[in-house]
């Protein structure tokens, strides 16, 4: 090997081991930046499972109200048409004799 051949080929392995270090250098920003987001999103999940369970629980609350007005409504709705029914069985009673 002549010393010209050995600085051509410490030029190609300097040239190719800057290509390297560049790639390497973008691929450890680029995982850097995955990295941030995965953080992000794990405290945007953790903020928004804490708002779930906050809103479930009114959820729970929400749907006993509206259990307890159904059954204050369903109630007198009910006695309603039975009083209609007996009235209507009256009727038939009356004009069919």
């Amino acid at each position: 090997m002549t010393p010209k051949s050995y600085l051509s080929f410490l030029g190609g392995y300097t040239s190719i081991y800057g290509q390297k270090r560049s790639d390497i250098g973008e691929r450890l920003v680029r995982m850097g930046t995955g990295l941030e987001k995965l953080v992000e999103a794990s405290q945007c999940i953790a903020e928004l499972s804490k708002e779930l369970a906050l809103k479930e629980q009114d959820l729970d609350v929400a749907s006993a109200n509206a259990e307890e007005v159904l059954k204050q409504v369903r109630s007198p709705v009910v006695l309603e048409w039975r009083c209609w029914n007996e009235v209507w069985v009256e009727l038939l009673t009356i004009y069919t004799i």
